[in-house]
């Protein structure tokens, strides 16, 4: 589907818009840049493939997509299984924050 617009709820969005694969990519680029140490170790299945149901994502434009098993290294240099939440804007194209294990980061808005 070409427009996120046209989908009938969040589901419809995540699986059937073309648009998504930027946002996950973005998204995980946004991760990438704002851990503290090291570099994430992502699943070799799917970034990000969990999501919130509902329909707010057609009506607003943003959806809020989750990677739970991406691992990041902590302050020790262990690497641990983390929570992964991207906050991104369709209409924009452009990462507005992640969070990591509920730590918020919010980044350059629209």
């Amino acid at each position: 589907m070409e427009d996120y617009k046209d989908c009938a709820d969040n589901a419809a969005v995540i699986n059937n818009y073309r648009g998504i694969f930027d946002a996950k990519v973005a998204c995980a680029v946004a991760v990438d840049d704002n851990v503290k140490y090291g570099s994430p170790d992502w699943s070799w299945l799917v970034r990000f493939g969990h999501s919130y149901g509902g329909d707010d994502f057609v009506k607003t434009g943003i959806i809020r997509i989750v990677d739970d098993e991406v691992k990041i290294q902590n302050m020790y240099g262990a690497m641990e299984r983390s929570r992964v939440e991207c906050e991104y804007d369709l209409n924009s194209k452009k990462v507005l924050a992640i969070s990591i294990n509920g730590s918020n980061i919010t980044l350059d808005g629209p």
